[in-house]
């Protein structure tokens, strides 16, 4: 029989999971090919969270792919699809990058969920830059 988790507890490991993605990045950063797309577009990666992220080879169809979704200090969400060069230092190929604020889950209290995936996000997002 599996083990059936409450709410809390459900909200508590999805927030652990992105968290983790977001230390990751904070603490290592990305490929600089990526920062320089992010800075071209006005957005911080060192005061934004990539709360969500795909960066195994050929993970998009190609071979050196990072997908995800970040979260800016001005609370705005993308979600980003780049293929990026053997270097990791250029983006040759913008496959998706498109602001998704609208489509978040920004509520406290989802019947039967919790806090949605978004509301998670921002909790990330000001966890990140209180502590960093």
């Amino acid at each position: 029989m599996a083990l059936q988790r409450n709410v809390r507890q459900q909200n508590e490991l999805t927030f652990k999971s992105m968290l983790k993605i977001a230390m990751y990045f904070r603490e290592h950063g990305v490929c600089r090919g990526a920062e320089i797309f992010f800075s071209g577009r006005n957005i911080d990666i060192s005061t934004s969270a990539i709360v969500y992220a795909q960066t195994d080879g050929y993970m998009l169809g190609y071979m050196y792919g990072f997908a995800g979704l970040i979260v800016t200090e001005q609370q705005r969400f993308f979600s980003f699809e780049l293929e990026m060069n053997s270097s990791l230092n250029e983006v040759i190929f913008v496959h998706k990058f498109e602001e998704v604020t609208n489509e978040q889950n920004l509520s406290l209290s989802n019947k039967g969920k919790g806090k949605g995936f978004g509301a998670l996000a921002l909790d990330i997002l000001e966890e990140m830059n209180s502590v960093w």
